[in-house]
């Protein structure tokens, strides 16, 4: 009877989990804008068009799949600098759509970010600007128990220090990081920057997201629907309105 028990809820848990899956697209579905300043700041939003025979209503009716928002921690402090690195860089905000949740387009977005934090010469950490939801909390914890994909970074010997000191406390002065996290109930979502031993192995795709982008530029702005800076301002909008309702 125990055993009956047992499987039944194991049936209901992986059913639970199946229902909470969203929709993984055809790969050229997926449409990647990105949006980088050298040495400062990058965003990458995925995202698919919509619904429509004419390229101006798949414009109109374009869906966002996630982003990632990530930029340098340049006036923060030194923020783990060391070992021929500079300060790290930190994800300001990152989401999935409902529709498309739990089926690798967050893991792929936090790979966008490790990949151009190491070519900026980076480490990558959390928001140290603002608190963290428990589903990025338990993404960095993961990062860290994956020591043969990810490492922490340290400062120069002989510290080595490979955690942020936001207070001034520790004698390196390479691990001083400020946050902004003024509210009690507001933590971050780790004290350490990772670094990806591989995130090379997130070009490909990239790439690939760039090309499907830049085939619907070349059907659409000849139009004259919209204009280039017209589209990024519309797909802007949508993107924050979907990571609002992700809140």
């Amino acid at each position: 009877m125990k055993q009956k028990l047992i499987m039944e809820n194991w049936r209901r848990f992986l059913r639970e989990q199946e229902e909470d899956r969203g929709i993984r697209l055809p790969e050229d579905q997926v449409c990647l804008k990105a949006m980088i300043s050298p040495g400062e700041e990058a965003a990458f939003i995925l995202y698919k068009r919509g619904e429509g025979e004419k390229v101006e209503d798949q414009f109109d009716n374009m869906e966002i799949i996630g982003s990632v928002w990530t930029e340098k921690l340049s006036e923060e402090g030194p923020c783990l600098s060391g070992n021929g690195r500079g300060p790290a860089w930190h994800v300001k905000a990152i989401h999935t759509s409902d529709d498309h949740r739990r089926v690798g387009y967050g893991a792929l977005l936090y790979g966008f970010a490790f990949l151009i934090a190491k070519q900026n010469n980076a480490a990558l950490t959390s928001d140290k600007h603002a608190g963290t939801q428990p589903e990025a909390i338990e993404k960095w914890n993961e990062f860290k128990a994956s020591s043969q994909v990810y490492s922490m970074a340290q400062t120069d010997a002989p510290y080595n220090r490979a955690e942020f000191d936001y207070k001034g406390v520790t004698p390196d002065p390479n691990d001083d990081c400020a946050t902004y996290l003024d509210d009690e109930d507001e933590e971050n979502a780790t004290n350490h920057a990772f670094i990806h031993k591989n995130p090379e192995i997130y070009e490909a795709p990239m790439a690939m997201y760039e090309e499907n982008h830049m085939r619907f530029m070349e059907e659409l702005l000849p139009t004259g629907w919209v204009t280039e800076r017209e589209f990024v301002t519309e797909l802007l909008e949508k993107d924050n309105e979907s990571f609002k309702d992700h809140l």
